[in-house]
């Protein structure tokens, strides 16, 4: 089938234009014309279309769609025909997390670890019914204009569903983010999937993954050997709360990890990163309606004041002004206080002098 833009899909799926693609597949946005809504459409790459690759395809529809959680992509269809496969999805608008990371290098603090937290609680919904994603990576994390993040593209995913294709020695997963015991050809299990979320969050912080290499074999088999290094070493505004839980996620052996990825959400939220979000303002005390206002009295009018546009005008507030008052009412009676002091003391010292001469002091 021709994936150009306007072709029916399944006699269904309207394509209007290309998302991206990956090494398995072309994502298109696409119209449904059954329900009228927009979706997301990813199709198997023809070249793909071999039996041990649709079933893996196929896998990824079975698995995504029994996960119910909103920072997952769902699944709302899968098409399986002798011209095409594909999966069909909500659409989200927005970016990758890689992507953002490309233009930007790193993110504030606060921001990553509640991406992170958020993604590790998905993670979480999808190892509670046996699916371990195995690829967790900048690439598959959407960051919604709507503020929404997801994860997505559990193509490699592995659940009961899905045929486990690797052999003796290799590993499924991106060599940047792949944990040690897949780069050992060991079974990939939620505290791999925490290494990987790590190496995601690590990256967010400091610029760059954990391990740096001109090869992908030399940049997986370096965590075999060596500890990642601190975050906070290379950003030390990265608390030493915080650097302890990613330095736990990326423990070389799985078992010093944490055991799930919630653990790992709620490490990072109690880390004290994730800034509480503000108090919204009180709202405005309305208007006494039993005060007596002067005639042609307009409150929306109280602060208008005839001045130059680019002038700054302070409009001073009523408690503002009635301190004001105030102060000019006690300074004029202390002034006036003194001045009557004086004059007392002034004809005290009078009288006194008098006295004193009468009696012939």
């Amino acid at each position: 089938m021709n994936t150009v833009a306007s072709t029916l899909v399944a006699g269904r799926y309207r394509l209007v234009r290309s998302l991206g693609h990956g090494a398995m597949a072309e994502v298109w946005e696409a119209n449904d014309e059954m329900l009228q809504r927009r979706v997301a459409i990813k199709i198997l790459h023809p070249h793909l279309r071999k039996a041990a690759m649709i079933e893996r395809f196929r896998a990824e529809g079975l698995a995504t769609a029994r996960l119910g959680h909103p920072a997952i992509v769902t699944v709302f269809d899968t098409i399986a025909r002798p011209e095409v496969d594909a999966i069909v999805m909500e659409l989200v608008e927005g970016r990758t997390l890689r992507f953002v990371l490309d233009q930007r290098g790193t993110l504030p603090i606060d921001r990553a670890v509640h991406i992170a937290a958020t993604v590790a609680e998905a993670l979480h919904a999808a190892h509670s019914t046996g699916v371990v994603h195995r690829d967790v990576k900048p690439a598959n994390i959407i960051l919604g204009k709507d503020g929404a993040i997801k994860i997505t593209d559990f193509g490699i995913a592995k659940s009961e569903f899905a045929l486990d294709l690797t052999e003796t020695g290799t590993y499924v997963g991106t060599a940047r983010y792949v944990a040690p015991e897949q780069v050992r050809g060991e079974p990939a299990t939620a505290r791999s999937d925490v290494y990987g979320l790590g190496t995601v969050l690590y990256e967010s912080l400091v610029g760059h993954s954990p391990f740096v290499a001109d090869h992908d074999d030399v940049l997986a088999l370096a965590r075999l050997h060596r500890d990642a290094p601190s975050a906070r070493a290379s950003r030390p505004d990265v608390s030493p709360a915080l650097d302890a839980v990613i330095a736990r996620a990326l423990a070389r052996e799985p078992r010093d990890r944490y055991s799930t990825a919630a653990a790992f959400a709620d490490a990072l939220r109690r880390s004290g990163a994730v800034r509480a979000p503000a108090p919204p303002l009180p709202p405005p005390r309305p208007l006494d309606s039993t005060a007596t206002l002067p005639p042609g009295f307009d409150p929306t009018r109280v602060a208008t004041i005839a001045a130059p546009a680019d002038a700054a005008v302070e409009v001073p507030s009523a408690r503002r002004s009635v301190r004001h008052t105030l102060a000019v009412i006690v300074m004029s009676a202390i002034i006036l206080g003194a001045a009557g002091l004086a004059f007392v003391l002034l004809a005290g010292n009078q009288t006194v002098a008098n006295l004193l001469e009468k009696l012939g002091v």
